[in-house]
């Protein structure tokens, strides 16, 4: 299988990149894995890769690292093709793990974005509204708050 991931479509090489954490992982080598995470982070398609290192390191207790993996975020113009509900995963991520102000220049995005579902647009509203508050941001709260009345009910 390792031998097979120079051969892979550059879409598929991250998630072969998970399986292989996982199996690390699974088998107690979480320094190996967290690594192995760490390292696929610096490519393209990162996002997947970027998500499942900071669950790790959250699972392991260490927040900050978790968080300072997806520092990225912040800095996303635009959510790449198909990957909507990947950058909604990070920003979940990032609002529920102490950095609800760094999740909301991707919930801006995302609910600029079309969404894949008018539901999933409404409850991605709902969570960028919760990201607001908790970050402090009077006028991301407003502003989230203002297009989620705009569905109506």
């Amino acid at each position: 299988q390792e031998r097979m991931a120079g051969q892979l479509p550059p879409a598929l090489a991250p998630y072969a990149l998970l399986r292989r954490a996982n199996l690390l992982h699974q088998q107690g080598q979480r320094a190996q894995a967290l690594a192995l995470l760490e390292s696929g982070q610096r490519g393209p398609r990162r996002l997947a890769v970027s998500l499942a290192f900071a669950r790790m390191a959250a699972t392991e207790n260490d927040s900050h690292a978790a968080v300072a993996a997806l520092d990225f975020i912040k800095r996303l113009k635009q959510v790449p093709s198909g990957d909507w509900p990947l950058v909604r995963a990070l920003a979940g991520f990032l609002a529920t793990h102490g950095a609800p102000a760094d999740a909301l220049p991707a919930y801006t995005i995302l609910v600029r974005d079309p969404a894949p579902t008018p539901e999933a647009h409404r409850v991605v509203l709902i969570e960028a509204r919760a990201a607001a508050e908790a970050a402090g941001d009077p006028d991301g709260l407003h502003d989230f708050s203002r297009q989620l009345a705009e569905l109506g009910p």
